[in-house]
């Protein structure tokens, strides 16, 4: 059958170019070494589209629109890349919005410091509640060179992340010589949370929530122990030097690798799950070290997230890792991998592990 439609097809080619009989040649042998062809496409994709992929946008959308089986390799390729162009949009414009510049356009140069700050924080609201998935454009602004733009991208993500659990007004930066770290509270009964921020007064403290923004691995240690320092002790509230950080547990920190260029953005995913696992392997030693695993289950810390920043052309790579009574060291759970601890949480998805 399939030798009969075969031999249809190149009766109404030679029938088209009677007078070129040359291009049913060309046609004919370039359709029987298709694999071939996918195969130097997504080699070439791999090598140019993935930097800059917005530049090879009309050739993209031709590409995702191919619907043979034998093509379906190559268009889930260009529609995934198809994405990472909207994404590349879309961070310019949070970008634009979270930035103080256009309110020195025409429209905007009236605008007094008090407005310009009011301005700020409707838009950053807006992201908060925003029905589009701007996630991984925040995280895409996060080693921004801007320090007061990279400091609104984080508290979004923040706010984004953990609402409607955050407790109002809690998210605090401060600025440590080998990156950004962000503290903040949350309750983490998801089911009476919403009830919660009705009372001042409760009886259950709050949990606690703490990102660290680096470039390098190799500051971790070293910032990690001032993001806990900075996330257990509130100066606005005179008992949290007082009580036995042993005894709380639901803490949650962020590790956020920023900067393409950092180690663990090159163990790129191009389908290689060798790559991938050795990406996992090189954190998991990170946590596993004694000191800092001790310093992380001290602090009551029961997951830690890490998000990996990648090119243009990869959306950030994330890996959630549990503390595991049994093992006594953080380990990650493959089946939540890409989703952050408090999403998971609330979801409940441990439940289906």
């Amino acid at each position: 059958m399939f030798l009969i439609f075969q031999a249809d097809v190149i009766e109404r080619l030679r029938l088209q170019y009677k007078k070129d009989l040359f291009k049913v040649v060309d046609i004919v042998l370039s359709h029987q070494d298709i694999k071939s062809k996918n195969k130097l496409i997504l080699s070439l994709m791999e090598q140019l589209v993935y930097p800059n992929p917005e530049a090879y946008r009309d050739q993209l959308i031709r590409f995702s629109t191919l619907n043979h089986t034998s093509y379906s390799e190559l268009a889930l390729k260009a529609s995934q890349l198809l994405e990472q162009t909207r994404l590349s949009e879309l961070r310019s414009t949070i970008a634009r919005n979270l930035s103080e510049l256009e309110m020195f356009t025409e429209d905007g140069e009236n605008m007094d410091t008090p407005k310009r700050k009011s301005a700020i924080n409707e838009r950053m609201e807006a992201l908060v509640n925003a029905p589009l998935a701007v996630e991984d454009a925040l995280m895409g602004l996060f080693d921004h060179s801007d320090h007061t733009l990279q400091r609104r991208v984080v508290e979004s993500y923040v706010r984004r992340l953990y609402q409607p659990y955050l407790v109002k007004g809690s998210v605090r930066m401060q600025w440590h010589r080998f990156g950004l770290i962000a503290s903040w509270k949350f309750f983490d009964d998801h089911v009476q949370g919403n009830n919660r921020f009705e009372h001042e007064e409760s009886v259950e403290k709050p949990k606690w929530g703490a990102m660290v923004v680096i470039k390098s691995l190799q500051f971790l240690p070293t910032v990690v122990t001032a993001a806990l320092k900075e996330a257990t002790h509130d100066p606005r509230d005179e008992s949290s030097s007082e009580f036995d950080l042993s005894t709380f547990s639901g803490n949650m920190v962020h590790i956020a690798l920023a900067g393409i260029n950092n180690q663990m953005s090159l163990l790129q995913d191009s389908g290689d799950e060798d790559q991938a696992q050795e990406r996992i392997d090189k954190l998991a030693k990170i946590l596993k070290e004694r000191e800092m695993s001790s310093s992380l289950r001290n602090a009551g810390v029961d997951a830690v997230s890490c998000i990996i920043q990648r090119d243009e052309g990869r959306g950030p790579m994330r890996h959630s890792f549990y503390w595991s009574s049994e093992k006594l060291y953080y380990d990650e759970e493959p089946l939540l991998r890409h989703l952050e601890p408090p999403l998971s949480i609330y979801l409940e998805l441990v439940k289906i592990l």
